[in-house]
């Protein structure tokens, strides 16, 4: 599991790049907004958010550490009852199959490997389509 939490108790989803670059979508009074200007589609959010708390690898990667690794992007999730945000980020791996490896401080002790359909698209690419230039 990637996220120990409800997709109602969620307040805050802030994305950051390698780069530094961050896009942040917020609820106020039960409406998620980009940047907290525009309001997002809240039907299809919700879709996001349920498998985004639901998301869980299925492969186990051999590594112990993120230590040493590219960083590619994380997210940073904010909510009701949590006492500490949680931070999934994901890092570049050698395999071509497989090119990410996805951690989160929800389970510290556990790297999962990841194509581009797997959870690198639930938690990552599907985010995507809620920042007004779909980038």
């Amino acid at each position: 599991m990637l996220v120990h939490n409800d997709a109602d108790q969620l307040t805050s989803i802030e994305w950051t790049g390698a780069n530094g670059r961050k896009q942040v979508i917020q609820k106020e009074d039960g409406q998620w907004y980009y940047a907290g200007m525009e309001a997002v589609d809240s039907t299809a959010f919700k879709v996001y958010l349920a498998g985004l708390v639901n998301a869980t690898g299925s492969t186990f990667s051999g590594r112990s550490s993120t230590q040493g690794l590219t960083l590619v992007e994380t997210l940073t999730l904010k909510g009701d009852a949590m006492p500490q945000p949680t931070i999934i980020s994901s890092f570049q791996n050698q395999d071509a199959l497989r090119p990410y490896l996805i951690h989160s401080t929800a389970n510290p002790q556990t790297i999962f490997t990841s194509d581009n359909t797997g959870v690198y698209k639930t938690v990552f690419t599907n985010l995507r389509k809620f920042w007004p230039d779909g980038q």
